[in-house]
């Protein structure tokens, strides 16, 4: 998971505005990943004068030289073509995406295969992230006002939007309850240090309550139990330092998972449908993250995949639990595999790109898993695979814009 989308999000944004070599540096760093050799133009060997100081809003340059028009112009192509993410599945079976069509990144719906795109939010700032809760309608999302970084969480939901948090504060990983109400969120508007857990009730309007917090620790929700009685949340010291609790909802009160907690990286986690457990994905063994299955109760835990020398990097169940996706780091490249645990049988979708895989999510009858991928020759765009008859869908099809597909290169490592 990403844990605080809108710092990242924004330094994107930032790099992707400039235009002097910082933006150079990035472009060029965009080629080379895309497998694509960018040579310096002559012209650009001699550098034009530039004032020793410049600024640009909040961006100060000091004796930084202009860079050269021509070369940022070949350069431009490769930062101006589309691309398509998946967020989240919509209560009809549509698809939730961000694209970007005009200067900033807005959420799109996606009714069918290759359908249109309806475009959903109208803002100047980049939406960064998006949900949908698994019963009822609407949608939240995070976006901040002129790049401040202070991430508010605004619901999307019978044709208004509706800001549920407010101040100079951050705000992230919005996660729905299954009464599709009330969201669990993380925010630091208790003493602007500290990540505590909120929850707001959007059906009444109310202020959002704090629920976990104190000191100057980290929380992120991570998922609400079946009975939306207890929240997973994860206490977040370090990469390779972070606990996992159970919070309940009424109280607050808080159980740690483990008997005896440990010192691990913990990269995610969520309960099993049937609530008798939890996944966590973790390095608890060693190199490598793992996925494994933990009970509360017992404090037992067994592996669910299996050891492969690599890094397990995201992951999803279905519904009724049948399935487990998950995605592998094989060697710099994402591999997808479904487990179903009924018949004993590991599937692996085919027609995929060979490259990056991710953003995992079922849908609500847990029968077809929705992803983004993209690859060093291709976009990234959505696509969905369909488990009961084995299929494999692209959703939506990214204008490469200037750019010649044919003539990009996979690399290897």
């Amino acid at each position: 998971m990403a844990c605080r989308e809108c710092t990242h999000r924004n330094l994107y944004a930032s790099l992707r505005g400039m235009t002097d070599h910082c933006s150079l540096a990035a472009a060029l760093a965009m080629c080379a990943a895309a497998g694509v050799a960018v040579l310096c133009a002559p012209e650009c060997r001699a550098q034009q004068p530039a004032p020793a100081h410049r600024e640009r809003g909040n961006l100060v340059f000091e004796n930084i030289p202009l860079a050269d028009a021509a070369l940022m112009a070949r350069l431009e192509r490769y930062q101006q073509s589309r691309q398509a993410t998946f967020l989240d599945w919509l209560a009809d079976g549509s698809l939730l995406t961000a694209t970007r069509f005009g200067d900033s990144e807005q959420l799109h719906r996606v009714a069918a295969p290759l359908g249109m795109r309806e475009q959903l939010t109208f803002y100047e700032d980049p939406i960064e992230w998006a949900r949908a809760p698994r019963s009822g309608s609407g949608f939240v999302f995070l976006k901040d006002q002129g790049g401040d970084e202070n991430a508010q969480l605004y619901y999307h939901g019978g044709g208004g939007v509706r800001q549920l948090t407010h101040g100079a504060f951050i705000h992230g990983s919005p996660v729905w309850a299954h009464d599709g109400r009330r969201v669990a969120f993380y925010g630091n508007d208790r003493d602007s240090l500290s990540y505590d857990v909120y929850v707001a009730d959007v059906s009444s309007g109310a202020a959002p309550q704090l629920l976990v917090g104190g000191h100057e620790d980290t929380w992120y929700p991570l998922d609400w139990s079946a009975d939306d009685g207890r929240l997973l949340v994860w206490k977040y010291v370090s990469i390779s330092e972070s606990y996992l609790y159970l919070a309940d909802v009424a109280t607050g009160s808080l159980t740690a998972l483990e008997d005896r907690p440990r010192k691990v990286g913990i990269r995610m986690a969520k309960f099993a449908p049937d609530g008798r457990g939890v996944y966590v994905l973790s390095d608890e063994d060693g190199e490598f993250i793992q996925l494994k299955l933990k009970d509360p109760v017992t404090h037992e835990s067994r592996s669910v995949t299996p050891a492969s020398g690599w890094d397990v990097e995201d992951f999803d169940v279905s519904s009724d639990g049948r399935y487990v996706a998950y995605v592998v780091d094989d060697d710099g490249r994402s591999r997808l595999t479904v487990l179903d645990t009924q018949a004993k049988l590991e599937l692996a979708p085919v027609g995929l790109p060979e490259g990056r895989i991710g953003n995992l999510r079922f849908d609500r009858s847990g029968h077809r898993l929705a992803l983004s991928a993209e690859s060093a020759v291709a976009p990234r765009d959505v696509y969905v695979y369909d488990l009961e008859h084995g299929k494999l869908e692209r959703w939506t099809r990214s204008e490469p814009g200037a750019l010649d597909l044919g003539t990009l290169t996979t690399p290897e490592l």
